[in-house]
């Protein structure tokens, strides 16, 4: 049962990673937000080095997100400039490398306090809650849904309850993981909401 948890968390968020490079291409627009792109390359990169010669379900699931969000690191760097305020375009590029650095700080925090598994599992849960309030900014920041979908915010929530069941649940009672389970829950739904809501008003914008 572990194992199938495993694959369909790590399947749900394969295939939202994908469609954030699927519809950045499309929309000439990077699909997820700085900080939540800079947090989850640096877990993926300090989780998948930790774990390589380890022939585990989770690494290689590890190593295929650390792989998709290069490319979304692309895009980002690519696309990223015009949504940052113009006052600050000259330096979008060191003042986002320095955001990836903060985030690879935040991560050797947890990495260097905690025991190799709880500080994967403390570091990438209570991201996961700063992720999904970073795409309802993102969404409302942009007034628009380019590079966004039902689709990402939909495997995105089920990759994210899924992991929150096994390793909160199924595995062992973890109340910190179940907390903030239920806060990256409630936004997830929130913001497929928003998402849905936008996507109502263009069919009736298209239909007059």
């Amino acid at each position: 049962m572990i194992l199938s948890l495993s694959f369909a968390g790590g399947a749900c968020w394969i295939f939202a990673f994908y469609q954030m490079i699927r519809l950045g291409i499309r929309d000439k627009t990077y699909g997820i937000p700085l900080f939540a792109l800079g947090l989850n390359v640096t877990w993926e990169l300090i989780y998948s080095i930790e774990g390589i010669f380890l022939i585990q379900v989770q690494t290689i699931i590890g190593i295929a997100w650390f792989i998709l969000n290069l490319v979304n690191t692309y895009l980002y760097f690519k696309y990223g400039r015009e949504r940052f305020p113009q006052y600050l375009q000259k330096k979008f590029v060191p003042l986002s490398i320095a955001a990836f650095l903060f985030c690879l700080g935040v991560q050797a925090a947890f990495y260097f306090q905690f025991d190799i598994r709880p500080a994967s599992q403390y570091s990438v849960f209570l991201q996961n809650v700063l992720t999904s309030l970073l795409f309802i900014y993102m969404f409302y920041s942009r007034g628009d849904m380019r590079g966004q979908s039902p689709s990402i915010a939909v495997s995105k929530l089920l990759g994210s309850l899924i992991y929150v069941i096994q390793k909160g649940y199924v595995e062992m009672i973890n109340p910190y993981i179940i907390i903030c389970g239920a806060l990256s829950f409630s936004a997830d739904i929130y913001y497929i909401i928003l998402l849905a809501a936008a996507r109502h008003n263009q069919k009736k914008m298209m239909v007059r």
